[in-house]
């Protein structure tokens, strides 16, 4: 079983999305070395996001942030960041980060520029200790600014 970070983060409308990377297992010898890992996945989440981080959950603690809906009326849950990853067996996988900051994408592209401090903040974070499902170390390959739409019910 691997250990658990999860971030939810609230745009400018009040409505929260999450994301959630896996790390190793937290035990009294390492606990400290991966909650530093966490902790910078987490600054770095919220480094590349316009919303507001809502709350940090893990396995071992959880802490809630007094939050009120994002002052960026751009910070929208539907517009993510897509964080594609590689595992060591060569597995793709991945995450999303909601209310995307959508200024950090390089010029003439949508892929975050990771030479600016929030993306290199993420790349960071990720190869220092993230973890597949499986359990092995992920490698950052690259970040895409996506919009999810939502559907409207028929008429």
């Amino acid at each position: 079983m691997t250990s658990r970070v999860n971030l939810t983060l609230v745009g400018y409308n009040g409505k929260s999305s999450s994301v959630a990377v896996n790390f190793d297992d937290l035990d009294a010898g390492n606990f400290a070395a991966q909650s530093t890992l966490m902790n910078n996945l987490s600054n770095a989440v919220a480094g590349l996001s316009t919303g507001n981080l809502k709350k940090d959950s893990r396995l071992a603690s959880e802490t809630k942030f007094a939050v009120s809906n994002a002052t960026n009326p751009y910070a929208k849950r539907g517009t993510k960041w897509m964080v594609k990853c590689r595992d060591t067996n060569g597995n793709a996988a991945g995450f999303e980060i909601p209310c995307a900051d959508l200024s950090l994408q390089s010029p003439g592209t949508s892929k975050l520029d990771i030479s600016t401090l929030a993306g290199a903040a993420l790349v960071a974070a990720i190869n220092a200790g993230a973890k597949s499902n499986d359990g092995e170390t992920l490698v950052f390959v690259e970040a895409v600014a996506v919009t999810r739409t939502l559907k409207l019910p028929r008429e």
